[in-house]
């Protein structure tokens, strides 16, 4: 058994160039310090919900989202020419739609108004997934590096956490269309972590091949991630998790 301390904030906590850099594609979302605390910026929450629902039906958002994948198809093929791990414009919309059918499916089971209901689902398990299960893995992995005596690395913890995300998430694409976005790769933690898992996730893919349906082992494998069932991605991050290799 153990304690931890979650602290919600709603308020402004940065005024720095990174978030402006970032143009809205990324923010600070939470985080987890050292003492078993988790920190979760609330604001930055808000958005996705309401995205998501302009997804369902014939939307201008679902037809602009559709009209970008098709827009960015050749040059997403190129990109991930040989197995290359970088930013692809379709797989991660494709499971931005996937992700808004599963939580409607999930809403529409709640009854009552659709929109609240789906709005609550979508912030519940993003918020489970993004905060409790990604730096609750924070606060563990540090609390073993202590116990350890050695210290804890930024790019592990953020792989692990990752990881935990998606083998322990109620709807794993959330997750993974978020590792598969534009942070891919670069000079962050996050970006290696991301690249890390998509590396591992596009391993998996290969070598099985024959189990997923409508596979083809002669396109990219990342251009085909979301084919991936939500078990298969289990199967894949559970591959790559330390704690489960120790366990095997």
């Amino acid at each position: 058994k153990g304690e931890v301390r979650f602290i919600v904030i709603d308020g402004m906590v940065a005024n720095g160039f990174e978030s402006w850099l970032w143009d809205g594609s990324a923010a600070a979302g939470g985080w987890a310090e050292e003492g078993a605390t988790i920190v979760q910026i609330r604001p930055r929450y808000t958005l996705g919900p309401v995205r998501s629902l302009a997804l369902l039906g014939d939307t201008p958002t679902r037809r602009k989202l559709l009209a970008t994948i098709a827009e960015r198809a050749a040059a997403d093929r190129a990109a991930a020419a040989g197995g290359k791990v970088v930013p692809l414009a379709g797989p991660q919309r494709r499971m931005s739609l996937q992700v808004a059918e599963a939580v409607a499916a999930k809403a529409r089971a709640k009854g009552g108004d659709f929109r609240e209901a789906f709005l609550a689902e979508y912030w519940r398990i993003n918020v489970d997934q993004s905060i409790f299960l990604h730096e609750g893995r924070h606060v563990l992995d540090q609390a073993a590096a202590k116990a350890a005596g050695v210290e804890a690395v930024s790019d592990e913890l953020e792989f692990t956490a990752k990881l935990s995300e998606l083998r322990l998430g109620e709807i794993p694409k959330m997750s993974l269309m978020q590792i598969d976005g534009e942070l891919v790769g670069g000079d962050s933690s996050h970006g290696r972590a991301n690249a890390r898992v998509m590396t591992g996730i596009r391993d998996w893919m290969q070598a099985h091949a024959g189990e997923i349906d409508g596979y083809d082992p002669a396109q990219p494998a990342l251009l085909q991630v979301e084919k991936l069932t939500d078990a298969q991605i289990r199967a894949a991050a559970m591959a790559m998790d330390p704690w489960f290799a120790k366990q095997g």
